[in-house]
């Protein structure tokens, strides 16, 4: 099986492949960008929504990043540098923070503009959300990486790979809307039941997996703790946020006359709550580079 997934790999057509899909790809999102976005009605566009060209986009780069592995060690090279120089770290966060204050007041002040209402899937905070999720991923592969030749830190490489694996899922999840469809499918059971339709549907079948990253947050936060309180506080910071998303979404269907209010404070924890994790976890990206044996003596 081994041998099978390296010919894959390794074979030239493989990345060429993926290399012209991408490419594709790209142009698909500029036409319907320009012609659904931008109103160059003249521009012919392959559909209305970007989730679906983005999404593919996303595992695309993925799989490239597979097939070459010294891609992958530039990239990294690339998050070192720029959270180990504190301008360029500084900047990083701010432009985050502003994006997702510009999303926010955007969604309130044209609440009747589809592209910048928070919770609409073809939204300008949709796409932002899925390609921030998809960074915070390779934050920790980063730090996977930084630290797999350190054997005193707890966390392992199975540790960050099941966080990195919760972001790209939710990355994909916000683009593609896979637990929307989940939703659909729900709502079809227990159709006599006013409790179970009193929230979204989805959320039921979501709740043990909810808990579940929790509290897995929770014991890499504690862990994380123990060596940078700062990156800890960050990282605290934003599962409050994205456990307060959880408490709106619950509350957010029954909000009657208030939905575009609840709507606007939950995406914008969510948004908030991804920017936390992306600085908590840059943080602690940056305290492993000045202490390049932290762990050893625990």
């Amino acid at each position: 099986m081994v041998n099978v997934s390296s010919k894959i790999k390794n074979h030239p057509l493989v990345e060429t492949g993926i290399k012209v899909f991408i490419g594709i790809d790209l142009v698909v999102l500029v036409l319907i960008f320009l012609n659904n976005y931008l109103g160059f009605e003249s521009v012919p566009a392959p559909g209305r929504r970007m989730n679906n060209p983005l999404g593919a986009l996303i595992i695309s780069l993925l799989l490239l990043l597979w097939v070459r592995p010294d891609l992958q060690s530039t990239w990294f090279a690339q998050i070192k540098r720029v959270l180990g120089a504190l301008k360029y770290k500084l900047f990083l966060f701010s432009v985050l923070i502003g994006i997702d204050i510009f999303l926010i007041a955007m969604h309130f002040i044209f609440p009747d503009r589809i592209h910048w209402y928070l919770e609409v899937e073809r939204g300008y905070a949709t796409y932002f959300s899925s390609i921030q999720l998809l960074f915070l991923a390779s934050l920790i592969w980063t730090i996977k990486y930084t630290r797999q030749s350190n054997p005193g830190i707890r966390l392992k490489a199975l540790h960050w790979n099941l966080v990195a694996g919760l972001f790209l899922y939710l990355c994909l999840d916000e683009v593609l809307g896979m637990h929307d469809q989940i939703g659909k499918l729900a709502k079809s059971l227990s159709p006599d039941s006013t409790t179970y339709h009193l929230i979204h549907e989805w959320l039921w079948i979501y709740a043990p997996f909810i808990l579940g990253a929790i509290g897995f947050l929770g014991f890499v936060l504690i862990e994380i703790g123990k060596y940078f309180r700062r990156a800890q506080m960050f990282l605290l910071c934003g599962l409050c946020f994205w456990v307060s998303v959880i408490i709106l979404e619950a509350l957010g269907k029954s909000s009657g006359a208030h939905y575009t209010l609840f709507v606007g404070l939950e995406e914008g924890a969510e948004l908030l709550g991804a920017t936390f994790f992306v600085i908590g976890f840059g943080e602690f990206i940056s305290f492993l580079l000045r202490n390049p044996t932290v762990g050893d003596q625990r």
